[in-house]
């Protein structure tokens, strides 16, 4: 089929009246609603992304990051509000406030 429009409404794929697309849902409520896994191979741009939860094998952001709840790299799960586990290099200052600790090599 060329310069057509191929339309197949099912269980897994499921696009309603104002276009947005249910893929494992039929009650869509955004443009592209998945419900489930999804993998992407390459890159994925996005202007304003949430989650809740993010596996990533690479990361880079551009302009301004704000992450909330515990943030580690390395994989591990941690309660503190950042984990680093390995080297970290930081270019510019680090303030500490509230180290009870007062460690620091």
């Amino acid at each position: 089929m060329s310069g057509g429009l191929l339309y197949a409404q099912s269980d897994a794929l499921f696009i309603d009246n104002a276009g947005n697309v249910g893929i494992g849902t039929d009650k869509p409520t955004v443009r592209l609603d998945v419900m489930g896994d999804a993998k992407v191979t390459g890159k994925l741009n996005a202007e304003d992304l949430t989650t809740t939860s993010l596996t990533t094998g690479s990361l880079a952001t551009i302009g301004k990051s704000t992450l909330q709840g515990a943030v580690s790299i390395d994989g591990s799960n941690s309660s503190q509000a950042l984990t680093v586990t390995g080297n970290a290099k930081i270019h510019g200052g680090l303030i500490s406030r509230g180290d009870s600790q007062k460690t620091m090599k």
